[in-house]
């Protein structure tokens, strides 16, 4: 229920988890629901197709990426960055069957890039982090199939996320 993203900053949640599909722009009262609740200090991960709230302007500069397209689903090994992010302890580079998402990144300064894929001879992004006013944003790319969700390197990642987010 998108409404719901109306009412978040009056909520008692910590965190929000997208995992949503929406590529029509969110209401008014439901972008700026959502972009309050992280600013005055709560977190939000977006998973995979949750970069869709792109679709308002300023929830794209939020999340300070821009989808641009996927090629087929296909192999990708998802490498970790910077292995002292709480947000990759014991997360391993893991091979699952996913959608290439490719991105144009805001890499002004506090984003941090946490993992990448290789493919087609060029190194991509997939999840990174960052503050937005007093609270903090994780995207990550990987979660079309359900296969990947089951992958302990990833649930790993899901699960620091979670506790990094809620800090």
């Amino acid at each position: 229920d998108y409404n719901l993203l109306s009412d978040l900053p009056s909520s008692s949640y910590d965190a929000c988890i997208l995992m949503i599909d929406q590529w029509i722009p969110l209401s008014d009262d439901q972008t700026y629901g959502l972009m309050e609740f992280v600013y005055r200090g709560r977190g939000l991960l977006a998973i995979h197709q949750g970069i869709s709230i792109q679709a308002r302007p300023e929830l794209e500069l939020m999340m300070r990426g821009h989808f641009t397209h996927h090629p087929e689903q296909c192999l990708l090994t998802y490498s970790p960055v910077m292995i002292d992010h709480p947000i990759l302890v014991n997360v391993k580079p893991f091979t699952v069957k996913e959608e290439p998402y490719r991105f144009i990144l805001d890499q002004s300064d506090g984003l941090t890039i946490l993992l990448t894929y290789a493919h087609e001879g060029m190194i991509h992004p997939a999840a990174w982090v960052h503050t937005y006013g007093k609270g903090r944003i994780c995207y990550v790319s990987p979660g079309h199939n359900l296969l990947t969700l089951f992958d302990s390197s990833y649930t790993y990642m899901i699960q620091n996320s979670i506790r990094w987010l809620t800090k």
